[in-house]
């Protein structure tokens, strides 16, 4: 069963993949997913902001401060740096929400100070950390994403991937935004023994999945990748 955070993960991506799909149907396209409506979402992910929220939500889980030995010093402060942020980005929302709303058409500029705010905090539990710590962290952050960690910059270089496999990850990766969204929705609609079933069914196509994505990548490109994640990690359900 996906843990919460996954499922959280995955409802944030539905909400781009349907943005980029509004933007397409606009544009007297279908609504089918296309590699080239993927294009943005995958430039979000793929952007410092991005991965340092997800590093952020990654630290955040009680089991992977535990996995790291963060020592008691280390939790603590790490509690405070996190829930700084979170006050911080609370009172940003706020002043947003009492402008006027011709005003709010400033909100990507809110949205950068945000940005800026996660960045800097990320930062600063960084340097709390010992190298061995970052390093798995690192780890744990490129497996928390799965094979969407493959179009991140530094993996397309350790990796040498094509131009050939990263199209081919890339359809596969629009086949994962169907087999989400039709979990969701499934999930959402379901009693309980449909809710049950849409779970198996989604595991079940989320191994398959898994399978296409290694037959993409050469025999040294999985060892490669494996050392890339390190020790498998169970996140918490």
């Amino acid at each position: 069963m996906p843990s919460n955070k996954r499922l959280a993960y995955i409802a944030i991506v539905g909400v781009l993949v349907a943005a980029a799909l509004v933007v397409q149907i606009r544009r007297g396209g279908n609504a089918t997913p296309e590699p080239h409506a993927y294009d943005n979402i995958l430039q979000t992910q793929t952007s410092d902001s991005w991965q340092a929220r997800l590093w952020l939500s990654v630290i955040s889980l009680p089991a992977v401060q535990d996995h790291l030995q963060l020592t008691s010093d280390q939790k603590a402060r790490l509690q405070t740096l996190l829930q700084s942020l979170t006050t911080e980005v609370q009172e940003l929302a706020q002043s947003v929400r009492e402008k006027k709303p011709e005003v709010r058409a400033e909100m990507p500029i809110y949205d950068e100070r945000i940005d800026r705010l996660r960045l800097r905090r990320q930062r600063e539990i960084a340097d709390d950390l010992s190298d061995s710590q970052r390093e798995r962290l690192d780890q744990l952050v490129l497996q928390y994403q799965g094979y969407n960690a493959l179009f991140l910059t530094s993996s397309i270089a350790t990796l040498k991937l094509s131009n050939e496999q990263l199209q081919q990850l890339k359809d596969l990766a629009v086949e994962k935004t169907q087999i989400n969204s039709q979990y969701v929705r499934s999930y959402a609609q379901g009693n309980e023994a449909e809710k049950a079933a849409a779970r198996l069914t989604f595991e079940e196509s989320i191994a398959v999945h898994r399978r296409k994505n290694e037959a993409v990548l050469t025999p040294q490109q999985r060892t490669l990748h494996k050392e890339l994640l390190g020790e498998p990690f169970e996140f918490p359900k």
